[in-house]
């Protein structure tokens, strides 16, 4: 398969993000736990970030459907970017603001996921489908190897909670990255509007909250475990 421009910003985009992600959703949970020595607050965390993932993949359809694909993509980085950056302003009194930041953290993800999905549809037709997502299911492989690795070097590496700060900038500069790729990515405009009304009837509801479950599994998994 030839690789386009197309996809290799793409898988460049995915890299950035899936190792910022597999960084970020296990050390800002032991951050919180940190400074708050409570897991109530890591579990409350988790459970909104969950809720708003959902609901932002079902905000997202008509404005991505108005505008690109790739817009989830941008509002996530920029989204992921203020959370971040709100936890290295706050400190300690970003416990305070657990609700606040969880809420970003979903809307974040949920953008995000959304239209990378979509976006890995429409950048290669069936024929060669195949192949793109066996690079992007490897380079998340790779990511959820490495990530957590290269967190505890880089936490550990810098003492008291300078390590967290540190780590926090570079998942703030890896999002900013992947929106400048982004910018560069030329999608297709959608040639017929949204209508959840017309996926649910096609399709049903059942996928839909069988992804969540899903999702919901992974989230206790990778935050609250």
């Amino acid at each position: 398969m030839k690789m386009t421009k197309a996809m290799r910003l793409y898988l460049a985009i995915m890299f950035l993000n899936l190792l910022a992600i597999t960084m970020g959703n296990l050390f800002i949970n032991l951050f919180l736990m940190k400074i708050a020595d409570d897991f109530v607050s890591v579990l409350l965390f988790n459970a909104v970030s969950f809720l708003l993932l959902c609901i932002a993949a079902l905000l997202l359809g008509p404005l991505a459907k108005r505008t690109s694909k790739k817009l989830g993509i941008l509002l996530g980085d920029v989204l992921g970017i203020i959370m971040y950056a709100a936890v290295i302003l706050l400190q300690e009194q970003a416990n305070d603001y657990v609700f606040i930041l969880a809420v970003l953290s979903g809307l974040s993800q949920g953008f995000y996921w959304l239209s990378m999905n979509t976006l890995l549809l429409e950048l290669a037709d069936y024929q060669h489908r195949e192949r793109l997502n066996a690079l992007n299911s490897a380079g998340n492989s790779l990511c959820q190897l490495c990530g957590p690795l290269l967190a505890v070097i880089i936490v550990d590496s810098f003492p008291a909670m300078d390590g967290y700060n540190v780590l926090f900038i570079i998942i703030i500069l890896a999002m900013a990255v992947s929106v400048v790729l982004c910018t560069k990515l030329h999608t297709a405009v959608a040639p017929a509007p949204y209508t959840l009304r017309k996926a649910v009837r096609i399709k049903g509801f059942h996928q839909y909250v069988q992804a969540c479950v899903l999702c919901a599994e992974i989230f206790f998994r990778d935050g609250a475990i």
